[in-house]
């Protein structure tokens, strides 16, 4: 008898509104961790991480800096509304992807204007997922523009994360801390909210117990915040997003495996940057590819083995998102439920601002 093919519905859970992290603890000491090994679950902090993993870890990080992406304006009817900045089109700098509220308002041709700022709807395409737009910068050089959004864009924070009444966008207290300390590329329109718990004294307690932390960037894009629809997993379409790994890990990592060391990522982005990375038949440090890769169990009996690490540090996740698919096919669907019960029980923080886990993985030959 075959097992029953998972569908979307298998991947919810019950996750009560008050354990959704609306801010971070002011005090990292704070943070905890659940750790996962062997089907074990064990509570602890995440100022224990050093000596959670095992020695000699190299530890790859995801670099990429989150830009204020949200505009907020009006439109050429005078009504008020958003522009939700993507990426700069690769064939002219002064165009960028776009998502646009409300959008049955927008037209091709109207403006969007704030401030002095003012931008031109070039195209739409209602048919694509999410409905996006292309935008024209018509009063600002690239470079204007780039200190013009630092000075009047929002941090672009996601839908279930609430402020009863939103700040000015230059002293919006997310600006600090809905942004990693490795955080340098700029690109991503969401945090690689795993670095999140990180501190200097952390990192460098982490190097002192000869625990390596490497870079690669990975620019996360708006489909992070887009719920899975198809109730058949294999319709989904991953958004692309660019990733690079930088020489100096990529030598790193090349030496480590070598040497039958260990490699833990932090956060979903580098996990699947490296597995990306690791498929790609030719593979170039410093340079760029992108990746739809989408990891989930097609049944009770379907792992993932990894090709690239030995464990992950991140967050918890929503229900039915592609995130949790990839801790259920790491894990087993059920090994995965019963973990997330244990930290609801236990009152654990969940989503951006919340709580980090940790996953020994089953190691497998490189």
């Amino acid at each position: 008898m075959r097992p029953a093919i998972y569908t979307l519905d298998d991947f919810h859970y019950h996750l009560p509104k008050d354990l959704i992290a609306q801010r971070p603890h002011q005090d990292k000491s704070k943070d905890r961790l659940l750790v996962y090994e062997k089907g074990t679950i064990k509570d602890h902090f995440f100022d224990q991480l050093g000596r959670l993993l095992p020695p000699e870890t190299l530890l790859i990080i995801n670099d990429t800096k989150v830009f204020p992406s949200r505009l907020k304006g009006q439109f050429t009817n005078g009504k008020k509304g958003e522009i939700f900045l993507l990426a700069p089109s690769a064939d002219n700098p002064s165009h960028w992807q776009a998502l646009g509220k409300p959008l049955k308002k927008i037209s091709i041709g109207e403006r969007f204007t704030s401030r002095d700022l003012s931008l031109k709807i070039i195209d739409l395409d209602p048919q694509s997922s999410p409905p996006t737009l292309r935008v024209e910068v018509e009063s600002h050089s690239q470079e204007e523009f780039q200190v013009w959004l630092g000075h009047y864009g929002y941090v672009p924070l996601p839908p279930y994360i609430k402020r009863e009444q939103e700040e000015a966008a230059l002293t919006s207290e997310d600006r600090l801390s809905y942004q990693t300390i490795f955080a340098s590329e700029n690109g991503s329109v969401a945090a690689p909210t795993a670095g999140l718990h990180f501190t200097p004294e952390g990192v460098q307690s982490l190097e002192q117990a000869g625990i390596q932390v490497k870079p690669i960037t990975l620019h996360v894009g708006a489909g992070t915040f887009l719920p899975v629809k198809s109730h058949n997993l294999r319709e989904h379409q991953m958004h692309k997003e660019p990733y690079l790994v930088p020489l100096d890990t990529f030598q790193a990592l090349k030496k480590q495996k070598e040497l039958n060391k260990p490699i833990y990522c932090v956060g979903t982005t580098s996990f699947r940057c490296l597995e990306s990375f690791q498929a790609l038949a030719c593979q170039k440090p410093d340079q760029f590819y992108s990746t739809d890769l989408f990891i989930y169990p097609r049944n009770e009996h379907d792992h993932y083995h990894p090709l690239s690490c030995d464990g992950l540090v991140t967050n918890f996740h929503q229900p039915g998102s592609t995130l949790f698919m990839l801790i259920a096919a790491l894990i087993g669907l059920p090994h995965a439920k019963a973990f997330y019960s244990h930290a609801i029980a236990k009152s654990y923080r969940f989503l951006s601002y919340g709580d980090a886990c940790l996953f020994h993985l089953p190691v497998s030959p490189r």
